[in-house]
């Protein structure tokens, strides 16, 4: 089957909601720590925003960038069918041949 624009299209939209959840879980995670404030938290706090910054920025990275540049560079191949599922193996004749 070949790799086209309504293939790669159906890969982004099946990706948006595990990316997108695990970046609001990340970030809602990382939301206290980014809005206490205290003694000892001059690394802390920007730490955690540069987290929340990075999870956020994921979604529109996985979900759009990848995507057009797969349809840009990668997408002259095509997709090859899954392999057939190997034959079950019997241990005994593995272990003990001759038994």
């Amino acid at each position: 089957m070949p790799v086209g624009p309504a293939l790669i299209r159906r890969g982004s939209r099946e990706r948006l909601l595990a990316t997108a959840g695990s970046a609001v879980a990340a970030a809602i995670a990382l939301l206290p720590l980014a809005l206490s404030g205290g003694p000892g938290l001059e690394v802390a706090r920007p730490a955690a925003l540069v987290a929340i910054g990075g999870a956020l920025a994921s979604i529109p990275a996985v979900c759009i960038v990848l995507p057009v540049l797969y349809l840009r560079f990668g997408s002259s191949r095509s997709v090859s069918p899954a392999p057939e599922p190997a034959e079950a193996i019997d241990v005994r004749e593995v272990v003990a041949p001759n038994a």
